[in-house]
């Protein structure tokens, strides 16, 4: 069956994304592994360790996001060492993905230069051998970011030394907001062959299902409630259950919501269970 589940906010610790996982009933959950309130990277002690080794026994699966602000193409000595915290403490949840922005060529690199660096970096951290899996995210703003353009991934891949420790994960929202068709059924199907064609649909191991608030093109990220935003319920719906897709874990980054409204959203995604009167 399908997995499907939510983006947590979390207040102070990683027992309030625990206990709200149950509370929505899914079977996967994406954090960030800091307090969103003081801004400061959470701790992991034996108590959360045994909540999360609880929820591994109830087949509850924690996806671990990285922080925003790493640039994995030009990392500072403070970011190398968030980087390389959060993925040991995402491997020591019990998470088998970290989902990782790669980040832009800033400082007068390239967009060539920019996309070798990330594949520097990447080749470093999956050197030795680890239970976690990198999943490079596409971004939204288009220039200087890295993995707005697809292609970019298909030149990264050529790159990589350990190709079976790094995954992809797409992200609706973003891919809108670069410019690509996710409305139409003919755009729908030309971004998926692009992805089989860049990433390889073997390699996507998570899509962010997100509606944008705003227009294709815009290269502005931000989210909304599915079928509020501009991409829409219909198209999202087509792209989630499209044959090549239907097999992918979905996640949900929505706005802020009450948890009726975030109870809404899931139940809205897993009642897609057929493929008829699709667009």
């Amino acid at each position: 069956m399908r997995k499907a589940g939510v983006h947590i906010r979390i207040s102070h610790s990683l027992s309030e994304a625990a206990a709200h996982a149950k509370e929505l009933n899914i079977p996967i959950f994406q954090f960030f592994l800091i307090d969103q309130i003081a801004r400061k990277p959470l701790t992991i002690d034996s108590e959360i360790q045994s909540l999360f080794d609880q929820l591994k026994k109830e087949h509850i699966t924690p996806y671990v996001h990285g922080s925003y602000f790493m640039n994995l193409v030009k990392l500072s000595a403070g970011a190398r060492k968030t980087l390389l915290r959060e993925i040991a403490q995402a491997e020591s949840l019990g998470a088998p993905y970290i989902v990782l922005h790669p980040g832009s060529a800033t400082g007068g690199l390239t967009h060539a230069k920019g996309i070798s660096n990330l594949a520097k970096l990447l080749n470093e951290l999956t050197a030795e051998k680890s239970n976690i899996t990198l999943l490079i995210e596409n971004t939204a703003h288009g220039g200087n970011s890295i993995g707005s353009d697809l292609n970019d991934f298909k030149k990264l891949k050529k790159l990589l030394n350990h190709p079976d420790r790094i995954a992809f994960c797409i992200d609706t929202a973003h891919a809108h907001a670069y410019g690509y068709d996710l409305r139409t059924h003919e755009g729908r199907e030309h971004f998926i062959q692009l992805l089989d064609e860049t990433i390889g649909i073997k390699n996507i191991a998570l899509i962010h299902l997100n509606d944008s608030y705003y227009d294709a093109g815009s290269r502005i990220d931000k989210h909304t409630e599915i079928g509020k935003g501009t991409i829409g319920h219909d198209a999202l719906q087509a792209f989630a259950l499209h044959p090549k897709l239907a097999h992918i874990p979905l996640i949900l980054e929505l706005p802020a919501l009450s948890t009726e409204q975030e109870q809404h959203a899931m139940k809205t995604v897993t009642q897609w269970h057929t493929k008829k009167d699709l667009p």
